[in-house]
């Protein structure tokens, strides 16, 4: 197989990540969902160290499963209530930050605020998509992801 033919996929996709991490951050609190469109995108949510400034990728993804919302939709489920019985079989990211940190949800909240949030807009569903996979690839997995 010639590995050229993939070329005009990888370059389509490497530019959408570079256009991600390039946008600009967004703290993740209850302003951040006036400001997120409802449409098809990426997003990646990282935790800011207070001390050092220092950031740590803990997830990312699309909406491009999503039916309707978009982004603003995706992002509000990780900022929602999850299941606080049994945050192991929730994707929410408070569930998540309840479950590594010990913790109840008024504090899972609190401790997100320290986060921000880049997105990137991709009109195209199938396009998000595989962007996605292109872009969890090469971050290796994000820390909370899946």
């Amino acid at each position: 197989m010639n590995a050229t033919m993939f070329e005009p996929h990888r370059s389509e996709n490497a530019t959408i990540l570079q256009n991600l991490l390039a946008a600009p951050p967004f703290a993740f609190d209850g302003n951040l969902f006036s400001q997120v469109p409802e449409e098809y995108g990426l997003y990646l949510i990282a935790h800011v160290d207070k001390d050092t400034g220092e950031q740590e990728c803990l997830k990312a993804g699309s909406s491009a499963r999503r039916k309707k919302g978009g982004l603003r939709a995706r992002l509000k489920e990780h900022y929602g209530s999850g299941d606080q019985k049994n945050p192991k079989k929730s994707s929410d990211f408070v569930s998540k930050v309840m479950d590594r940190l010990n913790c109840d949800k008024p504090t899972a909240q609190a401790w997100i605020n320290n986060c921000i949030v880049q997105w990137i807009v991709e009109k195209d569903r199938k396009t998000c998509e595989w962007a996605e996979y292109y872009m969890l690839s090469v971050l290796r997995r994000p820390r909370w992801s899946r």
